[in-house]
């Protein structure tokens, strides 16, 4: 353990994310500064053909707590997160969208759990949730279908499993993230699937929460999502997570 551990590593995945990157990661700093504690900003580019390395690159400069994993080609926001994570020092380690749909300061939402839970998630489908701007139909309509899937197959009581904003302890990290096997977009319950299966505590808890324009998620990638409930539950069946 370093003699000032780092307490939070923040890991955003992008592909593609010139046009907003610098916003959400200047949005990031300030808070955080701001907070006082000591933490890393880990931005994953996913093979991006645009100048989002460059962008980051940039503002590494500036700022040394800012670091870039460039992939050389697209691989998918799963195997992004799961590259951050597997890099991240932080005692904590929270990955959130590059669009920001959820802030950084949603944070303080989920931070008071960590006493008790490893995995503490946001979602957009309690009660005390707040959506801004909505999503498209067929988002929700694939989404309620999926968490009713994950509720009876996984026994995961859980209403909103891919909100894009999740905190780990180093240790629920370092166990979940070198077992991922999905890539794309279903890796959030396989990620959730994998912290029950081996008992770890889950904390899901309200956002608030907007739609961004230029979502890369299509609706095609919804039914990729259905799939890869059914490939990991194979996968738990015939033991590949123990």
């Amino acid at each position: 353990m370093k003699n000032n551990p780092i307490a939070l590593s923040v890991i955003i995945p992008a592909f593609n994310e010139a046009s907003r990157i610098k916003e959400t990661i200047h949005n990031c700093n300030k808070y955080l500064n701001e907070s006082g504690v000591l933490f890393e900003i880990i931005v994953v580019d996913d093979g991006s053909t645009d100048s989002t390395s460059d962008i980051v690159t940039s503002l590494k400069k500036k700022q040394a707590n800012i670091q870039l994993i460039k992939l050389e080609k697209n691989q998918g926001k799963g195997r992004a997160v799961q590259v951050g994570m597997m890099k991240a020092d932080g005692v904590n380690r929270l990955f959130m969208d590059a669009d920001g749909s959820t802030s950084i300061s949603e944070i303080e939402k989920l931070l008071p759990y960590l006493k008790h839970f490893e995995v503490i998630i946001g979602s957009r489908a309690l009660v005390e949730s707040r959506i801004k701007n909505n999503q498209v139909w067929y988002r929700r309509f694939f989404g309620k279908i999926g968490n009713k899937l994950i509720r009876l197959l996984f026994g995961l009581n859980i209403s909103d499993t891919q909100c894009g904003f999740k905190l780990f302890t180093n240790n629920a990290a370092d166990f979940i993230f070198p077992s991922l096997t999905l890539n794309r977009f279903g890796f959030d319950i396989e990620v959730l699937a994998i912290a029950k299966y081996h008992g770890l505590k889950i904390k899901e808890v309200p956002v608030v929460w907007s739609h961004s324009d230029g979502s890369k998620v299509k609706a095609m990638d919804y039914l990729d999502v259905l799939l890869s409930v059914f490939k990991v539950k194979v996968k738990m069946i015939f033991g590949l997570y123990k």
